[in-house]
């Protein structure tokens, strides 16, 4: 089985890029994900049009269509 940072080294520039953000974001919430919601709700509660909310279409409430 292949080693971590063999898998890094070979990874697209972007994954590792992605990887790496994932790395900074969970080590400032000590890696709990509860911590990170709680963060993204404050987020979205100060800032609510940029949440799209769904439609009773879009959630399969429809009138049987």
């Amino acid at each position: 089985m292949k080693r971590i940072e063999q898998l890094i080294q070979q990874a697209d520039p972007v994954i590792r890029e992605v990887w790496r953000t994932k790395r900074e974001i969970m080590t400032e919430h000590g890696g709990s994900l509860d911590s990170l919601f709680v963060e993204l709700r404050s987020r979205q509660a100060q800032n609510p049009r940029l949440v799209k909310s769904k439609t009773r279409e879009q959630n399969g409430g429809g009138n049987g269509g």
